[in-house]
């Protein structure tokens, strides 16, 4: 959406579209900003959204339609593996327990959560759409890897906060080597 912004904006200056449309394709997603990876299990692949670094309700809202839309290859499923939303206020249980709702609507097969907020909305998740829910990220890694298989789109999305970018980091070292690690995410080095 901000590349169109970009476009517009330089179609009204009179600019050359062409080189600024180069220049835009050489761009890349930054680490838990929507980077998509193609990642390897012992008996084929699975595609990973790394969405980590952030969340709203309307961001939330944004992934879980985009992971919707996607289209699992063979017996692959629609994975949401989700942290808190951090700094919602007052409001904060009703936001995360909107989520189910949401999810229950998008069809997504399968859902993961870890963190406090989390707990009521994945409580509200009928029994054929829970994974696991864990009070931290850290301990998610696991049955999230445990529970993958070839075809598979995972989506992590979670406030900075939250530590989703551990899933993501134990799901990128598994995929390389094949042994589950003890993750380390961005919030590590922060």
């Amino acid at each position: 959406m901000n590349s169109l912004a970009v476009m517009g904006a330089i179609a009204a200056c009179d600019q050359d579209l062409a080189l600024a449309s180069l220049a835009l394709g050489n761009l890349a997603s930054l680490a838990g900003r929507g980077m998509r990876h193609q990642l390897q299990l012992a008996t084929g692949e699975f595609t990973l959204f790394d969405d980590s670094y952030n969340a709203n309700p309307a961001s939330m809202r944004a992934a879980i339609e985009n992971l919707a839309h996607q289209s699992p290859e063979k017996s692959g499923r629609r994975i949401a593996v989700i942290g808190d939303m951090a700094e919602l206020g007052t409001h904060s249980q009703d936001y995360h327990l909107e989520l189910a709702n949401i999810m229950q609507q998008q069809k997504i097969d399968l859902i993961f959560a870890a963190g406090p907020e989390m707990a009521a909305m994945y409580a509200a998740l009928p029994k054929r759409m829970q994974g696991a829910h864990k009070s931290d990220a850290a301990e998610l890694a696991k049955p999230v890897i445990d529970g993958l298989r070839p075809g598979d789109i995972v989506m992590v999305k979670g406030s900075l906060s939250s530590g989703m970018s551990r899933v993501v980091a134990a799901l990128l070292t598994f995929s390389e080597t094949g042994q589950v690690a003890a993750p380390r995410g961005i919030e590590d080095a922060v």
